[in-house]
């Protein structure tokens, strides 16, 4: 065998692709392996352009290593794309170099490798890792499940169109599009919805499914995905081009991916929705509510739209734990949520701030009667009785109204002049609806000193209880009255009318109440001593019994332990 032969035999049987082609991109000389691997056949490869046969995205590159050949370079090396005729891409590293007739450049010879295997395996690479990027961060969902798609197309060759995620909440499930195809109709979504749940149960045994859907020509091939505890979490959907299409097949690494992503994902979601709803009504939270307040005050200020906020507390909710429990009370706030809910414009905010305390931010609204109106309807929607086991509870709810611009520019001022006038509107009687005004927020000033000098008295002992003895008409002594009083000078002038209330709504009428209590028992046991006689129950606290049941353990406690209980001595 003569050399020449010998590398005929070597170039014809080589692994590697070599073919040599003149400047002009036509195929001059090819071996077997451009034939096996294409799927064409050298009578169609000679003589046809390179260029041609490569992918759009590799011909620029190609052309630019010819230049530097033909600028002075020995040699080159670039990444090509060639389509098979079945339509499968497969990936070249080309070394290229000059071929020269009688020492002239003639064309360029070019030995290509194939590494279709290792371009995909760093492209499932890069798309694993994508996954597990947007899985550990606050990616939306929608991203989440086309970059799993993207992943899967890499690892699989096909595409799913969707992935239908079980939703242990709706106990349904849901389908979200995935890929960048066309996105499903809606009726085409409803079906399949009801498709996938029909056939749940063998999904949970494993079974992967392949249906067409009634009165139409789509078909479907569908693959479970379980947690790593073997839960179902969803399934992955691929379109079915036609009835004898092969099942697909998820390389277990794949599916554990798929399973680690979504169920890290929905954990993310269920803490987010933790941090910015309320646990007992699922309504937004404070945190969650001033931030969509903020949003909608930008959106007001840069369109010109006003808003209003909306603070409603319910009247004497207090007396329905007291009387019937605190779980008792949940279901209430519950049903008054609900009710809250109903009948509010989708672009509305509607939030529980604690307790039995709520916000609504009203958009876009023409003037403060609108305000007012949903205020009533608010109200009206709380009328019902609720019945909560054997009982029937009748609430009302007493509402403060701010508007943008003008009771305020920021969330903080809103917030805080909705809040005063909410307070306004229960100290007027309850069941009402008032709007912010500027004598509102002197009130409410005022409101906020004797709170505080309040607090100040009796952290630091400061409270005086004053007596002071009643006559009968024959002006002899029958009652001694104790009048509490303190050093603060704030409270310098505070009638009863106007300390009570404060001390009812920030909740320390209890501790003032036991205070008064203690200290009159213990004077009127020095009192004893001195020889005075003892006589009935005082009558300390206002008429209305506002100081609660609290108080009254307050009472019994004393009782026991107290020399004399008494606040009231007669000397008849």
């Amino acid at each position: 065998m003569t050399d020449e032969s010998r590398y005929r035999e070597l170039f014809e049987n080589a692994s590697d692709v070599i073919y040599i082609h003149d400047f002009d991109g036509r195929i001059l000389l090819i071996n077997k392996a451009l034939e096996r691997l294409t799927g064409r056949r050298r009578q169609e490869l000679l003589g046809s352009n390179i260029f041609d046969l490569l992918e759009p995205d590799c011909r620029e590159p190609a052309r630019e290593l010819i230049r530097q050949l033909l600028g002075g370079s020995s040699a080159g090396a670039v990444e090509i794309g060639i389509r098979t005729t079945e339509g499968q891409r497969l990936e070249f590293e080309a070394a290229c170099r000059l071929c020269f007739d009688q020492g002239r450049p003639a064309g360029v010879e070019v030995i290509a490798r194939d590494i279709t295997w290792r371009k995909r395996a760093e492209l499932v690479e890069r798309r694993r890792n994508h996954v597990l990027e947007l899985a550990a961060s606050d990616a939306p969902m929608e991203s989440l499940e086309a970059a799993l798609a993207a992943f899967l197309e890499a690892e699989t060759g096909e595409s799913p169109c969707a992935l239908a995620l079980h939703d242990p909440l709706k106990q349904v499930l849901l389908l979200f599009a995935t890929s960048e195809q066309e996105l499903l109709r809606d009726l085409e979504n409803a079906t399949l919805r009801e498709a996938l749940s029909a056939n749940e149960e063998q999904l949970k045994a494993g079974k992967s499914l392949h249906f067409t859907l009634p009165e139409s020509s789509s078909g479907y091939k569908v693959v479970p995905l379980f947690s790593s505890s073997g839960q179902l979490l969803g399934a992955f959907l691929f379109r079915a081009h036609e009835s004898g299409d092969r099942p697909v097949e998820l390389p277990e690494a794949a599916c554990r991916l798929a399973a680690i992503a979504v169920e890290h994902r929905q954990m993310h979601e269920h803490l987010l929705h933790q941090a910015l709803h309320d646990p007992l009504t699922g309504l937004p939270n404070r945190i969650q509510f001033e931030a969509r307040l903020q949003e909608a005050i930008e959106a007001a200020r840069r369109y010109g739209w006003p808003l209003a906020v909306l603070f409603l507390d319910l009247d004497r909710f207090k007396q329905v734990n007291d009387t019937l429990g605190h779980h008792a009370g949940d279901l209430v706030l519950v049903e008054v949520a609900r009710r809250l809910s109903g009948g509010l414009r989708r672009h509305d905010s509607l939030a529980r701030l604690g307790g039995d305390e709520f916000a609504l931010v009203l958009p876009q609204i023409n003037r403060s009667q609108d305000a007012l109106k949903v205020g009533r309807k608010l109200q009206e929607a709380q009328a019902p009785v609720i019945r909560v086991d054997d009982a029937e509870v009748f609430l009302s709810a007493s509402i403060g109204v701010s508007l943008f611009p003008q009771d305020g520019e920021d969330a903080s001022t809103l917030q805080r002049n909705a809040d005063t006038a909410m307070y306004r509107a229960k100290s007027a009687g309850r069941n009402r609806i008032e709007l912010f005004t500027a004598e509102f927020g002197v009130e409410a000033q005022a409101r906020m000193r004797i709170e505080t000098a309040l607090r100040t008295a009796l952290d630091k002992n400061e409270l005086r209880l004053l007596y002071q003895i009643q006559t009968d008409t024959a002006g002899r002594p029958v009652v001694v009255e104790g009048l509490l009083s303190g050093d603060q000078p704030e409270l310098a002038g505070v009638s009863a009318g106007q300390f009570i209330p404060v001390a009812e709504d920030s909740g320390l009428i209890v501790p003032i109440g036991t205070w008064v209590i203690n200290t009159a028992c213990r004077q009127g046991a020095a009192w004893r001593k001195l020889g005075s006689r003892r006589s009935g129950w005082p009558s300390m606290f206002p008429p209305h019994n506002s100081v609660g049941p609290i108080l009254s353990m307050s009472w019994r406690k004393l009782w026991s332990q107290a020399v004399w209980i008494r606040s009231c001595w007669n000397w008849s």
